[in-house]
């Protein structure tokens, strides 16, 4: 307000033309007009600074919500944000009376790829197989790397029968997929998979896991490279 009547003042004595007043007006109103856009810079500067602060406040606020649920080397939930999102799914209006399974998979001989590799090469193979992941299931289903080379996915409104479809078509992608070493040559890997089911007796997610866990290992024990259910392991 003050600067626009300043600047109006010195419009007006310019415009009718007497020079003394104007040179008058330049000596008094000159300084004040300086001192008064230096208080507005400086009340701006200080805003910004102050705008700027939050918001690198806001984004790390964000930053640590993320790395509180995901998985810094894939980009997927993390065991923490799966257990928090799968038990909302099985607790929430009685979702279970649809059909709900869980597979449980991981890397076959994932120490010797790191051994004979590095565990640069380790990384890429698991990153490989999250975005095999992304791109095989379905938006409604739950993906996590559960620690290791070890994954777990819920799908929930699925059936026996469909759950060992998206198991199989999940193994053969990450079997046909292959990270590419220094040398050119393509490394391949598999993974095997444990299957288990949600029902009246087994509504709660820490046994069905266990129950899926125990089936991954009879995948491994039928030679690597496959899909084992509950019910066949028991």
């Amino acid at each position: 307000m003050l600067i626009s009547l300043i600047m109006y003042i010195g419009v007006y004595f310019a415009v009718s033309k007497n020079l003394h007043q104007l040179q008058i007006f330049a000596l008094i109103y000159n300084p004040v007009l300086m001192f008064s856009l230096y208080i507005s810079w400086n009340s701006t500067q200080k805003s910004r600074i102050v705008f700027l602060h939050n918001k690198l406040d806001q984004l790390n606020r964000e930053a640590l919500d993320i790395m509180a649920h995901t998985d810094v080397l894939t980009g997927l939930n993390n065991r923490r944000q799966f257990m928090q999102l799968a038990n909302y799914h099985i607790h929430s209006q009685n979702k279970l009376q649809h059909p709900t399974a869980l597979l449980i998979f991981d890397v076959d001989r994932f120490k010797t790829i790191n051994d004979q590799f590095g565990h640069f090469v380790g990384d890429f193979v698991l990153q490989q197989i999250a975005d095999t992941c992304r791109h095989v299931l379905r938006s409604q289903d739950i993906l996590a790397r559960f620690g290791g080379e070890e994954f777990i996915i819920l799908l929930p409104n699925t059936n026996l029968h469909q759950t060992i479809e998206i198991a199989e078509r999940l193994r053969k992608s990450i079997e046909n997929s292959g990270v590419k070493l220094e040398t050119q040559q393509e490394l391949k890997f598999t993974v095997s998979i444990g299957i288990a089911e949600f029902n009246a007796k087994n509504r709660d997610l820490h046994h069905v896991i266990q129950l899926a866990d125990k089936a991954l290992y009879q995948a491994k024990n039928m030679g690597r490279n496959s899909i084992s259910t509950y019910k066949t392991a028991s």
